[in-house]
């Protein structure tokens, strides 16, 4: 048993000072919209602070209704503002999914948040019930589609 825990001492120690200055790299997204700093990824959100530099605090979390966001919608609402395109995937409170464009924005206290980009979002009202359906294949017209029942 004292073999072991040396070994696993020994093990512990050298992969300690070897790999003490490992860095995992990680996305840079540009420069923070309000300090300049890089923002890049981090385990819950898309900041500019780092334990070197505490930056300003701006952070695109990545938890959006259910759906995490990924460094390209982020990247996006960094350089632009907004997505161009509906993001997919959010789920609302009734566990329905649906899709919404996505804004960054500045509240009254001066913190910046993303906020769902839809005109149901600016009156305050829920998302909508689920997402659109595909549409059904076209067939003939007039002509219904054919149910098959098994005997």
């Amino acid at each position: 048993m004292d073999d072991i825990a040396k070994f696993a001492g020994a093990t512990v120690g050298e992969l300690d000072a070897k790999l003490k200055d490992v860095r995992i790299p990680r996305a840079n997204l540009g420069p923070c919209p309000v300090c300049g700093h890089d923002i890049v990824e981090n385990r819950k959100g898309y900041s500019c602070w780092s334990r070197e530099d505490p930056g300003c605090g701006f952070v695109i979390w990545k938890a959006k209704a259910g759906k995490q966001l990924p460094a390209a919608v982020a990247k996006e609402l960094i350089t632009t503002g907004r997505t161009a395109k509906q993001v997919t995937g959010f789920k609302g409170r009734s566990g329905r999914s649906f899709r919404a464009k996505l804004a960054l924005m500045q509240n009254e206290e001066g913190r910046w948040r993303v906020e769902f980009d839809e005109p149901w979002a600016k009156e305050g009202a829920k998302p909508p019930d689920e997402e659109p359906a595909p549409p059904a294949p076209e067939g003939e017209p007039g002509e219904a589609a054919a149910e098959t029942t098994a005997a």
